[in-house]
Parts: structure tokens; sequence; C-alpha cells
């Protein structure tokens, strides 16, 4: 007894949905198995293609002038103006006071300051 095996090909019409794919690590999809295809985003990312950052939505992401960019993990992050830190530039520098005496240098912490003689 011989087994056949059975393939069904579907040809899909050229769309230009289909020409792009879902940036930022989302996930292109059917829904229900029927077109058209979607992209599921990770968290914080929309958009149709999920082009939408936590860096570019709309909302501010980093605060006190901080500038929003995504790691290689997708993980939006902060980069602080030199008065501020924090994981959104929310908290002003412990150095701005110019605490420390003697020719030392102020490094600003995410709880406080250290002295480097």
């Amino acid at each position: 007894m011989s087994s056949m095996l059975v393939v069904k090909i579907v040809l899909l019409k050229p769309s230009p949905f289909l020409s792009r794919s879902c940036e930022h690590g989302g996930v292109c999809a059917l829904t229900n198995g029927q077109l058209p295809v979607r992209c599921i985003c990770r968290p914080g990312y929309s958009g149709v293609t999920c082009e939408m950052t936590p860096c570019n939505n709309g909302s501010v992401y980093c605060l006190n002038g901080g500038y929003c960019q995504i790691d290689f993990s997708y993980q939006p992050y902060c980069r602080c103006l030199s008065d501020f830190h924090g994981e959104r530039c929310q908290f002003l520098s412990p150095c701005l006071s110019q605490p420390c005496g003697n020719g030392g240098t102020c490094v600003a912490l995410s709880d406080g300051y250290v002295v480097i003689s």
C-alpha cells in the first residue's frame, strides 16, 4: 500500500504589504489563517509594520532633553544630557552644585555621587 502526499499551493496576488516586513521584532501573521497579513508588534510598538517605537509614538519617553534610542534587543533607553541621569533622565545631577572640593571630580550615580581624587 503506497501513501500519497497531497500539497495544496496557494498563489497570492502581489501585494505592497507582503513585500514589507514587520519592524523591530514584530511577527508577520495571518489572522485566522486569512488575508490580509498583519504584524503582531512587541509591547510598546505599534503601526502597520510596527514602525512606531516607544521613542517615536507621540509620547515623550526620555525627559529633560534626553535622546531616546532602541538597543539591539528592541528595548528603549535614554541618552541623558550631562546635567541629568536615571533610566528616563528624570533626575537632576547632584554634581551641578559642585560638591567636590580640592580638585576632586564628581561622578553622578543613581542614588547620589562619588568623588574621584
